[in-house]
């Protein structure tokens, strides 16, 4: 019996994940509580995107990497692999190491999902994102960053008032935010950093308490690259919430099912706020996905400022596919349902892969301009 040929569209994925959080003798997870739930939870999204990739007539193949992809390479070539769905979120434990993997892939000529590691190395450094949103006056709370409790003195410069949030500047995955995070005066302050310092390597961030809900806007590809997205806005319902919980996305609102905090839900934005402040908060958005280098699906995290500004707090090149993460929940809330966006994500990638015909080329007359320098 002949083999049947492949749909039209239809492509051999390579569906490539970190696996540096399980043992290399017993494969059992990390049980570091900081982080293990987040880091384990890209195997369960590789499982959801491989059977995503079947039911959209792809053929996927998944491959696991921990501390290098060097030997991942000529595999891909031997398998034939058409493009890669990248879903590597560190590298031996560092999640600092992410970018490696799409600029190793971009080297050797694989199409690939997601963004570019210029991308995901500016998002990776949170005190570096508050200077460049801040260098394109895109709105963010006031803050500072400091690397450790001797240089807080940097806050009283800044003349920060309290509330105050303090954050790792280079986690993800709510990785060090508590209900402690949120600290009203000097002590608090410094046992928090204090606190952040003994588990998360600095800097850390200083910024006001936003008072206002917040709003996460899921940026889904709809074309080959930049400036043709669809954005979806939505917000945390915190109501579920017991009252003495501050209304912020912590690690055990996301990750920890036995928490009180996992009652917080990502919701459609609705009439939460105006149509003239929603036009305004999407375009805060686009603007800072697109100068942090981002191209492809991504989401902008978002908090109102006590007078209803839109500030934007994270910026989140290749956010998590969980089909239950907010991002997912937000585009099938507009009909774009899993297999859709996953194939979605892979077309993209094959469409920017594809070199420009040279008839297609026309010479520009004088120097363009653009709104956002993207690097």
């Amino acid at each position: 019996m002949t083999a049947q040929p492949p749909a039209p569209g239809s492509h051999r994925v390579a569906v490539v994940h970190n696996l540096d959080f399980v043992e290399a003798d017993d494969d059992i997870p990390s049980t570091d509580d900081f982080d293990a739930r987040a880091n384990a939870d890209v195997a369960e999204v590789a499982t959801h995107v491989t059977q995503a990739l079947r039911s959209a007539g792809h053929t996927p193949l998944r491959f696991g990497v921990q501390d290098s992809i060097e030997a991942l390479i000529p595999e891909l070539r031997a398998r034939e692999i058409d493009v890669v769905f990248n879903l590597v979120e560190s590298l031996g434990g560092d999640p600092r190491r992410e970018p490696e993997v799409p600029r190793a892939l971009a080297k050797a000529g694989f199409a690939c999902t997601g963004n570019p590691a210029r991308a995901l190395t500016n998002a990776l450094h949170k005190d570096v994102v508050r200077q460049v949103l801040g260098t394109h006056r895109i709105p963010i709370a006031r803050g500072c960053a400091v690397v450790d409790p001797a240089k807080l003195g940097a806050v009283k410069r800044a003349r920060l008032r309290y509330p105050l949030f303090v954050k790792p500047a280079a986690a993800d995955g709510s990785i060090g935010i508590s209900q402690e995070s949120v600290v009203i005066n000097d002590t608090q302050l410094r046992e928090r950093v204090e606190f952040l310092l003994g588990k998360i390597p600095g800097p850390y961030l200083v910024e006001e308490y936003l008072p206002g809900p917040e709003i996460n806007v899921a940026i889904f590809p709809a074309g080959p690259g930049p400036g043709h997205a669809r954005l979806v806005p939505t917000t945390i319902d915190f109501s579920g919430n017991p009252r003495d919980c501050l209304p912020i996305v912590t690690y055990a609102c996301k990750w920890d099912e036995a928490s009180p905090e996992y009652q917080a839900r990502t919701v459609p934005l609705g009439d939460l706020i105006s149509p003239a402040a929603r036009r305004d908060l999407l375009r805060t958005a686009e603007a800072a996905f697109y100068v942090l280098g981002g191209t492809s699906y991504g989401r902008v995290d978002l908090r109102l400022d006590a007078s209803g500004r839109a500030c934007v707090i994270d910026v989140n090149p290749n956010p998590d596919l969980h089909p239950e993460a907010g991002y997912c929940i937000a585009l099938r809330d507009v009909q774009v349902p899993y297999v859709q966006l996953v194939d979605t994500i892979v077309q993209q990638a094959v469409r920017r892969a594809r070199p420009v015909a040279s008839s297609l080329v026309r010479p520009r007359s004088g120097t363009a301009r653009c709104a956002f320098a993207v690097g």
